[in-house]
């Protein structure tokens, strides 16, 4: 018995501390930045690009990336073979192809200068004389995608919730212990969907340290049917903000879990040691789960559910253009699924490689070697001619040496841009650098307020049904 209570002591430390480290490293925030360090300038592709740079010119913007100043991102000389056979590539070209996407919206309708984020401000100004200039391209559209501002009501209004129950609670030491990571987890998930399943959770933790200890208190909140049902529904309705926020979520109620265990055990060692031990003689059944304070805290609930659900839609930015019915999809950095259209700097790697082997492929060959290329040489030596082989080989070590090759391109390559997302980063699209809420979270998040607004209501009717 004593080995298995140590047992579960150790798991409930390693799952409280893998709930604080899945908040800190898996934390998905709303708002950011496309490209980290940079803003995008988008504009119709009617404007000309003369236009655009001539205005970059004027308002002192030195630094920029685009399809116009691009050049094969390599130091091979113009002259070499390895780029005179380059279109003769089929590798090397498809590269290339799927490169300039970079350089414009999914749908091709916009084309996208690549800014440093220290630009901003004149980025800005040119956006102003760009549609405010005269002639023809003056009606077009253009803008910038900047860094787009943490929904910082959200955390807000949960800590929020949360003081008011503190303040009410019975039990206020245990109730903060239990409300802490459900707080801090709507600072690392700042959804709408995410804020009022932590809303319904700190309502049940409230209930719960209401009866703690009582008797039959596990009876009591197991036979309230509708609000189980409500947390199970918050529960599935946690991962339609992405499967890390619903399996973090999960980690939070296992810590909770975990957090109850030690406290309980905390609490009998103290029994076992203290020569007198109170008995709470009322029974759970007597015990109001809200303290008669369930007005306060479900119209809390519901009042700052729709606040947030509000400020949500309000700020989750569903369009880009001057048009609100119009999104622009962005080529960004993503923690999905790569973009086989957008390359990343693996792909980059085997280009270079493929760009500096073909012209020593063998002819003869049936089948390509994108790994290891034997290149021959031939030396004379008086009367005999020798030949020597030597193995170009696509390793880790070619990956480094094309990698710290990068910064010396002589131009502002989008491989620069690409090694600044760090290494391993991939590329998708997006709608835009703030956080983009889908219908479906609207749904779920307005059936989430329907059926804790159906709850207060049956709660309500139930409560004076008894004083009648």
């Amino acid at each position: 018995m004593k080995k298995s209570n140590f047992v579960w002591t150790i798991f409930s430390i390693i799952a409280i501390t893998a709930c604080f480290v899945s908040l800190f490293f898996f934390r998905q925030l709303p708002g950011g930045e496309l490209w980290k360090g940079y803003s995008v300038l988008y504009v119709e592709n009617k404007i000309p690009d003369s236009l655009v740079l001539n205005a970059f010119s004027e308002y002192e913007v030195k630094e920029y990336t685009c399809l116009s100043n691009q050049f094969l991102p390599t130091d091979l000389k113009a002259d070499s073979c390895e780029v005179s056979l380059l279109s003769l590539n089929q590798e090397a070209v498809d590269y290339l192809l799927k490169r300039n996407n970079y350089f414009f919206d999914k749908s091709q309708n916009y084309r996208l200068y690549y800014v440093p984020v220290f630009y901003k401000n004149r980025l800005l100004q040119v956006v102003k004389s760009l549609k405010t200039s005269e002639g023809p391209n003056s009606n077009y559209n253009s803008g910038v995608d900047t860094k787009s501002s943490y929904p910082f009501l959200i955390p807000i209004f949960t800590f929020l919730y949360g003081l008011i129950l503190f303040i009410f609670s019975k039990k206020r030491k245990f109730f903060s212990f239990l409300a802490f990571l459900p707080v801090i987890y709507t600072v690392s998930f700042s959804f709408i969907t995410s804020e009022i399943s932590v809303f319904i959770l700190l309502s049940y933790l409230f209930m719960f340290t209401n009866i703690f200890g009582r008797r039959d208190f596990q009876k009591i909140l197991l036979k309230k049917y509708v609000y189980i049902i409500l947390f199970i529904f918050s529960l599935v309705s946690v991962f339609t903000s992405g499967f890390f926020s619903g399996f973090v979520f999960l980690l939070v109620l296992l810590s909770e879990i975990s957090i109850l265990y030690l406290f309980r055990k905390i609490q009998i060692t103290a029994y076992q040691k203290s020569h007198f031990n109170p008995v709470m003689i009322r029974s759970s059944r007597v015990i109001p789960l809200f303290l008669g304070k369930e007005n306060i805290v479900f119209g809390l609930l519901l009042g700052l559910s729709a606040l947030s659900f509000v400020f949500s839609i309000l700020t989750s930015g569903p369009s880009v253009g001057e048009n609100f019915g119009t999104k622009i999809y962005f080529p960004s950095v993503t923690s999905s699924s790569k973009n086989e259209n957008l390359p990343d700097l693996k792909d980059y790697y085997k280009w270079d490689f493929a760009v500096r082997s073909f012209p020593y492929q063998s002819l003869n060959s049936l089948q390509y070697s994108s790994e290891n290329t034997s290149i021959s040489r031939f030396t004379k030596e008086g009367n005999e001619i020798s030949q020597k082989k030597d193995i170009f080989q696509f390793s880790e070590q070619y990956e480094e040496t094309v990698y710290n090759k990068i910064d010396l391109l002589p131009f502002n390559a989008f491989e620069k841009i690409m090694k600044k997302q760090g290494e391993d980063f991939r590329a998708g699209y997006s709608s835009n650098g703030s956080h983009h809420l889908s219908l479906f979270c609207i749904i779920i998040s307005f059936m989430q307020f329907t059926l804790t607004l159906f709850y207060f209501a049956w709660m309500l009717i139930n409560k004076g049904r008894r004083h009648k």
